[in-house]
């Protein structure tokens, strides 16, 4: 049984010097051609298409939506669209006191229900910075926000920013 891993290890090794050989060969030019002092370069430019805008003649690509910002009171939805599939998102509360502690919960155009996380004080004091990676999503994310402990006075405003 030695011999024949052995002997399966031997013939791994070879495929893999051969690959590698040949590769190595085939990306090597003939010597004739090519001028060590000097440099080509070539510049090819791509164009981009768009799909599907209806107006094709004023399509722009749309940025994700960093520094946009949604302030929502408190027991409302709030909502930040064009966040791309790696959103980083900034959460705090103000209208409300140190006391009194608020959770957040993030929920994905495709569904996903994130959360809760904190707390952070209502006093706008501490912030909550939460990122992701996410496939099922449309872009657009859904923020919803309740208190924890404490009292609500009823002027809390969430607020979530993408940075």
């Amino acid at each position: 049984m030695k011999t024949i891993s052995k002997l399966l290890s031997l013939a791994l090794a070879c495929v893999l010097t051969f690959g590698c050989a040949t590769t190595a060969f085939a990306a090597e030019s003939n010597p004739e051609d090519v001028n060590n002092n000097e440099y080509t370069v070539v510049e090819q430019e791509i164009p981009v298409v768009f799909e599907g805008t209806g107006d094709e003649g004023n399509a722009s690509i749309v940025p994700m939506a960093q520094g946009d910002q949604e302030d929502f009171r408190l027991g409302s939805i709030g909502y930040l669209s064009n966040c791309g599939r790696t959103p980083k998102f900034k959460c705090w509360v103000t209208g409300g006191s140190s006391s009194t502690q608020v959770m957040f919960r993030f929920k994905t155009g495709g569904g996903v229900n994130y959360g809760p996380f904190g707390p952070v004080n209502a006093d706008g004091s501490e912030a909550l910075y939460k990122s992701f990676i996410v496939f099922d999503s449309d872009d657009a994310w859904e923020f919803t926000a309740f208190v924890s402990s404490g009292p609500n006075n009823g002027n809390l405003v969430c607020h979530v920013q993408q940075y």
